[in-house]
């Protein structure tokens, strides 16, 4: 489910029709730390991404947000190092801002 929410998300935030500007350019190096696969293990659980290099933000978190989703509105790739991220998915619920954190740790991808 939590893939599928990111892959949405993603998808959206892609779809911008703002973004691909000449000033949006020169970010894309700074936020290559994120292609390649990556996944989460809790408990016998184990979730699985991978990454294409993305189109834009800055050199430690990456940002897709769709405000009009219902939840979440916000996801946030946060680089923990060079081979760890945090992602966070967050929004409002019930009138009150939420959000829940998943640790992810680079692995090779098959």
């Amino acid at each position: 489910m939590f893939r599928s929410v990111i892959l949405l998300a993603a998808a959206l935030a892609l779809h911008d029709p703002s973004a691909g500007r000449a000033q949006d350019a020169p970010r894309v190096t700074q936020v290559g730390w994120i292609a390649g696969c990556w996944e989460r293990s809790a408990g016998a659980r184990l979730i699985e991404e991978q990454w294409m290099r993305p189109r834009a933000v800055s050199d430690s978190a990456v940002i897709f947000e769709n405000p009009a989703h219902d939840f979440p509105q916000r996801i946030i790739y946060r680089r923990r190092g060079a081979d760890s991220l945090l992602a966070r998915v967050e929004g409002m619920r019930g009138g009150r801002l939420r959000g829940l954190d998943f640790p992810y740790r680079r692995v090779p991808c098959p």
